[in-house]
């Protein structure tokens, strides 16, 4: 009885400390916004520029050449595009280095890299299929091609589009892959705590939100809208999901409230308004408007209000935009 209770404390000890440790290290980390944007209007791809700034926009730092940035859920890290490079810089300070190569020539980023939960892996979306780049060895499993993919909240599998489907596979390749819908009418999974969120469309332009528990044909629908908005980022609880109209040419966001289903639009229909991220705390979204895709000087970096409100203009000048916000 003794030994069981010297073992019960010790494992209360090792538990405890291993809270405060991460309580520390949440301290440690101050949230942080990386973006991306031209030298000049008249720049290509090539020459776009990865800047570090505080939460507010202010107090840039340039850390090179590359497109695409997107920091770690965790706040340590962020990784972008730099020609076939895809590159991890930790916020705190550092060189770059290389974690993934694209495959081709004369390939390059696309979208930016979208981290799994455990901020260990990330994805990007190569020419030979969807590679999960592990941070550490530098290593990548090459899962099926998709243009719309995310993670688990465990981190242990992707759920992506294909033909118009949602599927699920494991992270690592290994394992059998889940057909979750069949309706050749689903697009942009999102997986949050409350479930993996897409948008299935019903007629025409018209759909609406639905929210699957991840087994085959076991979906609910979450909006009544019909306004065929996107699902984009969910807060870390699973309560609050940002969605978007795609901004083909005018975007709009809405915001969803996941338990009752209810949608409201944050934003009028404004010319390539683009979510960018959604805070921890389901409070303050991310977004960028102007650049419709091309690097320039024309576009900025807002911040909106989830419960609605005037957007404010953190910095003026990038196209695309990541952070870490609590």
């Amino acid at each position: 009885m003794r030994r069981a209770l010297v073992g019960s404390a010790v494992l209360v000890v090792l538990v405890t400390g291993l809270a405060a440790a991460r309580a520390a290290h949440a301290r440690r980390v101050r949230n942080v916004l990386v973006y991306s944007k031209a030298p000049s209007a008249m720049s290509s791809l090539d020459t776009e520029h990865v800047y570090q700034a505080r939460i507010d926009g202010r107090s840039p730092r340039l850390v090179g050449v590359g497109w695409d940035p997107a920091v770690s859920p965790d706040g340590r890290w962020f990784a972008f595009g730099r020609g076939r490079k895809v590159v991890v810089v930790p916020t705190k300070g550092g060189t770059p280095r290389t974690v993934y190569r694209l495959h081709g020539r004369h390939s390059s980023l696309g979208a930016a890299p979208v981290w799994a939960p455990d901020s260990r892996v990330f994805g990007v979306i190569d020419s030979v299929g969807l590679a999960v780049v592990d941070l550490k060895q530098r290593t990548a499993k090459i899962l099926p091609q998709t243009d719309r993919f995310d993670f688990s909240p465990d981190s242990r599998r992707v759920v992506y589009e294909n033909t118009a489907n949602i599927y699920v596979i494991p992270a690592s390749g290994v394992g059998r892959v889940r057909r979750l819908t069949d309706d050749h009418k689903s697009f942009a999974p999102v997986w949050g705590e409350a479930g993996i969120a897409f948008v299935r469309y019903t007629r025409g332009a018209h759909g609406d939100v639905w929210l699957s528990d991840g087994r085959p044909r076991h979906a609910r629908q979450l909006t009544h809208d019909g306004a065929a908005f996107w699902p984009a980022f969910f807060s870390a609880d699973g309560k609050e999901l940002l969605a978007a109209n795609p901004a083909t040419h005018n975007g709009r966001l809405w915001a969803v409230d996941v338990p009752s289903g209810k949608a409201r639009p944050l934003t009028p229909w404004t010319g390539d308004l683009v979510p960018q991220g959604l805070s921890s705390d389901g409070k303050t979204v991310l977004a960028a408007v102007g650049c419709g895709g091309v690097p320039g000087l024309i576009g900025f970096v807002e911040t909106i209000p989830f419960a609605g409100g005037k957007p404010h203009v953190i910095v003026r000048g990038p196209c695309r935009a990541s952070w870490y916000a609590r």
